[in-house]
């Protein structure tokens, strides 16, 4: 029997895969019969879901464009002590006797510093990723949180915007880890693009349990978004920014993504600086739901 609206790649009869999101309708013959016949409707959403990941692929390599400078830095900085220190310890082997305890902490320098390197990497390569058929995974917020902010928090320090995390328990929640970061990637962005000029440059990031949901909060120093430009701000291609900055895309494809995770994304106006909400239902409370293509569910 059909569910409702759940979704999955059927084979059409000219052997092509399609997405098919189909809805079960209770009928009966007169008011006096019982339901006793369900009629199936399928409709084919292809179209939408291609068109869904190619705006998801833009929107990411647009803000990974927009954090180019400040990944290449990050990573550079931590190459340039690795190869301070392995110059240094060439030169003692060659000079010797080895003090071992110095040794020790070097090697130890020197591992932190890879492993630096390679949590942005990983990061990026997850970023990156065409996500579509993963699969809804137990992951820990913070670690979500974490990996985003690897990708910008070099960004931030240039310009000496001080950004600060305030998560008082770790939670866990079932999603696409990517996605969510995505999401978190770009209130980050948005934050950076809005205060970058300001004298008073903060970002804050604040994660709070409130009942079955989570709440991840990022505030900024700025004074707020005023209410006609609120009522647009989430619809697709609309923007503030200035001309070649941004898609206009973030916030709709990232309202769309916690529509699929069955959260919402929005922006608090009762604050007195600029936040944004992120709320996700924590695992084990919520049943998730597909909502369709993130297309769809940024329309409705």
């Amino acid at each position: 029997m059909l569910e409702d609206n759940p979704q999955g790649i059927w084979l059409s009869r000219d052997g092509r895969n399609i997405n098919l999101r189909t809805k079960k309708i209770p009928l009966k013959i007169s008011p006096s019969d019982e339901f006793s016949y369900v009629l199936g409707i399928c409709d084919d959403v292809t179209a939408s879901k291609e068109a869904e990941q190619k705006l998801i692929a833009a929107s990411k390599m647009s803000l990974l464009g927009e954090m180019s400078g400040g990944i290449a830095h990050e990573i550079n900085n931590p190459l340039a002590i690795i190869n301070a220190k392995a110059s240094q310890l060439k030169k003692r082997v060659q000079k010797g006797p080895i003090d071992v305890e110095k040794l020790i902490k070097d090697l130890e320098i020197i591992e932190e510093t890879t492993y630096r390197i390679a949590k942005i990497i990983k990061g990026l390569r997850s970023f990156s990723r065409n996500t579509e058929k993963d699969p809804l995974v137990l992951e820990s917020l913070s670690q979500v949180i974490s990996d985003a902010i690897s990708l910008c928090s070099e960004r931030f320090k240039v310009h000496e915007i001080l950004l600060t995390v305030d998560i008082d328990q770790d939670l866990n929640i079932l999603c696409r880890s990517a996605e969510i970061s995505q999401i978190i990637v770009n209130l980050l962005s948005n934050s950076y693009d809005a205060i970058e000029h300001l004298n008073d440059k903060w970002i804050k990031i604040e994660v709070r349990e409130a009942g079955e949901n989570v709440h991840v909060m990022v505030t900024d120093s700025g004074n707020g978004i005023s209410k006609e430009i609120a009522q647009k701000i989430m619809f697709p291609f609309y923007t503030t920014k200035e001309v070649n900055k941004g898609t206009g895309l973030g916030l709709s494809i990232s309202q769309g993504i916690a529509k699929k995770h069955n959260g919402r994304l929005y922006y608090d106006g009762t604050y007195k600086n600029t936040r944004f909400v992120l709320e996700l239902p924590l695992a084990n409370k919520r049943p998730l739901a597909d909502q369709g293509p993130v297309i769809l569910a940024m329309l409705e």
